[in-house]
């Protein structure tokens, strides 16, 4: 019933509906969040354009938050969303909800989930009421939406031990962007270190490289809220090359599972953990590490030449736009000191 009642009073019943804007400054609830959008002048022009949503907080929300040192701005931002007047429809997912990653005005996606008695927004915020207004709709909202943190908040989160050894060779994890990351278990690590194979730096290198797709997939592009799930052994470039031995292959279960595997890889690896948003794409964690086909003599098929040096570091195969600034010590991602730093990364693992 709940959902019913959004999806009705989010309709444009009254030709006379008011503009997004009038709608936020006519309602004493959104007091604060209105007096922060006049701060910044484009975020009125957004707000004036058609086919607007807005996921407006109310005052309670802000209530006891501080924005001392906040970028203010690109929060409220994170709240707009442009050229796409968001009105949840009935649920299409065999999965009990829809789940759908709307980008906003910052140019960060937003994850919005609809199930059949309740829409959320972010980290499981609900939509409490709908206003239509004549160039798109507010949907309120009693928490605040924050963006997404850099891949080192994330990983501070869910993967620290990996955070610290990255920053102890001083690697910045936070210079990627438009990519999907497969993060595997500390413990898959610990048994490949002791797996026996031959882990020179350009096994290590490429098998890094392996684990970075240089596009944003999330989950619901593998299995999506209707039709069929991505068809099994769909291969997915990755930032080691695009060929067979150096690209991962994707397959789902019945049971909603999704199964990745790279060339080397015996048994499927499991993803755990999916939708991990970061500013830079989206990191999802997976039960084991993805393996190209590793010779004896430390080298990678479908990478290594005959006489090439299995010690030298595998560059990754990704282009500028997947790049958003410089490591530490002003140093490209794409530098051999870099992948040199990505070595001692590994070194230090194994």
């Amino acid at each position: 019933m709940l959902l019913k009642s959004l999806l009705l009073s989010a309709l444009p019943l009254y030709a006379s509906a008011a503009s997004l804007v009038d709608t936020l400054v006519g309602d004493a609830r959104f007091s604060t969040l209105t007096g922060l959008a006049t701060q910044y002048p484009q975020l009125i022009d957004a707000l004036g354009k058609n086919d607007v949503t807005v996921f407006a907080p109310t005052n309670a929300a802000f209530e006891g938050v501080s924005t001392e040192g906040l970028d203010v701005a690109r929060i409220v931002g994170y709240h707009v969303l442009t050229g796409n007047k968001f009105i949840p429809g009935p649920v299409q997912s065999t999965h009990g909800a829809d789940r759908f990653f709307v980008k906003t005005s910052i140019d960060q996606v937003l994850p919005v989930r609809v199930a059949s008695d309740s829409v959320t927004v972010g980290n499981n915020i609900k939509v409490t009421e709908s206003l239509p207004a004549d160039n798109g709709v507010v949907h309120v909202i009693d928490s605040i939406l924050l963006p997404p943190g850099n891949a080192s908040t994330v990983l501070a989160a869910e993967a620290p031990a990996l955070l610290k050894l990255l920053e102890s060779v001083q690697v910045n994890p936070d210079v990627l962007k438009g990519v999907t990351i497969f993060a595997p278990s500390d413990e898959s690590l610990t048994a490949l270190q002791n797996s026996g194979a031959n882990l020179t730096t350009g096994v290590v290198t490429s098998v890094l490289n392996l684990h970075i797709v240089p596009k944003t997939i999330y989950s619901t592009d593998i299995i999506p809220n209707t039709g069929a799930p991505l068809a099994n052994n769909t291969k997915l470039e990755t930032a080691l090359d695009d060929d067979e031995l150096t690209s991962i292959s994707v397959s789902t279960t019945p049971e909603g599972a999704v199964l990745l595997r790279g060339a080397g890889n015996t048994e499927d690896v499991t993803v755990t953990k999916t939708d991990l948003l970061f500013n830079g794409g989206v990191i999802h964690l997976i039960d084991n590490v993805l393996l190209p086909k590793i010779t004896a003599d430390g080298k990678v098929e479908g990478v290594h030449d005959k006489d090439d040096d299995p010690n030298a570091p595998v560059k990754p195969d990704l282009d500028d736009d997947n790049v958003q600034g410089e490591v530490s010590g002003a140093v490209s991602v794409r530098s051999s000191a870099c992948l040199i730093a990505v070595a001692g990364l590994v070194s230090a693992l194994w």
